[in-house]
């Protein structure tokens, strides 16, 4: 016992002799906010669900992040995320890696850590960094993919007067709860260039998944759709005097895997362009919003046959809709277009306050991204504050 005593003891010693040789650095950021409006149907923001109980708790998120500085080459970084979801708060390490830094230009990190994606990929949670109190819904809900175990290798130089990126990624994502479904993905690689000039940031990306498998429930069954993804992306920031502008295209293909139980017929297009204007500390702003596809949703009335015969196990009698549907659903095909108008004021360096309204339309046929029929359209609004610290 003794023995056991002191070689704890030691071990301790020595993780503090380490751990008092490192340069450690905690910054953190967060969001409270309201939304009201038409929320009788619950709809889908990113890989997030919004519903009507959660008029206080839908933006309210908490993230801590902590880097240290093993030495010249190793840096070991961490955030850790509180974010207000459906059943009440989710807690979760959005990164965890370890990068080591070859040259100036190379720098490789292996662990968990945000995918090149979407123009604001790596900063989602972080209000303060965009001007909307959310991300627009449809490009964000076409890509929800954030965070994944891997590595990747970030190549920087410089061209044209402009400051490129280069980063190529590859990993899994293990079993996660998203989108009122469960998500796997078995693989997942792709490759992002990032040029930052005098007035902003310019993006591409391109990537692929293997694998991914999605969970559904259809009644009392489980049931799931195996497919590839390949995501192509392209995206802008920028601000010219007192004119921001900043807009993001993306396309996604699908193509189907042997292993589903039901088949996907999801590729869309989305994209928004947001127009502000700067008068000091205040931005005020303009979205629009839209998604496409030359699929279409079918509605199917609750206790009608499903389309297509039955997966494999499923009598063809419980092969009906348990409640009101669309066939693909949101988590699949969203269709829709919404106008965003909002303001942002900037009360210091690291505190904004934020006032928007939107209109969401389901293009007809579909509900868009909500869960259940919202009629013609849906009116929101949302106020929001974000700090960082």
């Amino acid at each position: 016992m003794k023995t056991k005593i002191r070689f704890l003891a030691s071990t301790l010693m020595a993780l503090y002799a380490c751990s008092s040789q490192a340069a450690v650095d905690i910054t953190g950021f967060a969001t409270a906010g309201y939304i009201g409006g038409d929320l009788d149907h619950a709809f889908l923001s990113g890989s997030y669900v919004i519903t009507k109980s959660a008029t206080f708790g839908a933006d309210n998120i908490l993230g801590l992040q902590v880097n240290a500085d093993i030495n010249s080459n190793v840096d070991v970084t961490g955030q850790f995320i509180a974010k207000g979801v459906e059943e009440g708060y989710k807690t979760y390490a959005r990164w965890a890696y370890i990068s080591y830094e070859f040259s100036p230009e190379f720098t490789m990190r292996m662990g968990r850590m945000n995918f090149p994606g979407a123009l604001y990929s790596d900063v989602q949670e972080v209000g303060f960094s965009y001007p909307w109190i959310r991300n627009p819904v449809e490009v964000y809900t076409v890509m929800p993919i954030t965070s994944h175990s891997g590595m990747d290798v970030f190549y920087q130089f410089t061209a044209l007067d402009v400051d490129w990126v280069l980063q190529t990624s590859v990993g899994s994502f293990p079993p996660f709860n998203t989108m009122g479904s469960t998500l796997e993905i078995d693989r997942a690689y792709g490759a992002s260039l990032v040029g930052n000039t005098t007035y902003g940031k310019l993006s591409c990306s391109l990537i692929n998944t293997k694998n991914t498998n999605i969970g559904i429930s259809a009644g009392d069954q489980n049931l799931n759709i195996n497919v590839d993804f390949t995501f192509a992306t392209v995206g802008l920031g920028l601000e010219f005097d007192k004119l921001v502008v900043i807009s993001e295209i993306i396309k996604r293909d699908v193509q189907n895997n042997t292993a589903s139980d039901i088949y996907s017929q999801s590729d869309m297009l989305a994209y928004y362009l947001t127009l502000g204007y700067r008068f000091g500390d205040f931005l005020p702003h303009f979205t629009y919003s839209g998604s496409q596809s030359d699929y279409q949703a079918r509605f199917f009335a609750a206790g009608s046959a499903l389309p297509g015969p039955p997966p494999q196990g499923i009598p063809v009698q419980y092969w009906v809709a348990p409640a009101d549907m669309m066939v693909p659903g949101n988590l699949e095909l969203m269709l829709q277009k919404s106008y965003t108008a909002g303001v942002r004021y900037d009360v210091n360096s690291q505190t904004d306050f934020k006032v928007e309204v939107q209109r969401i339309i389901p293009d007809e046929g579909s509900w868009g991204v909500f869960f259940s029929d919202p009629g013609d359209h849906a009116d929101l609004i949302s106020l929001a504050v974000d700090v960082v610290f």
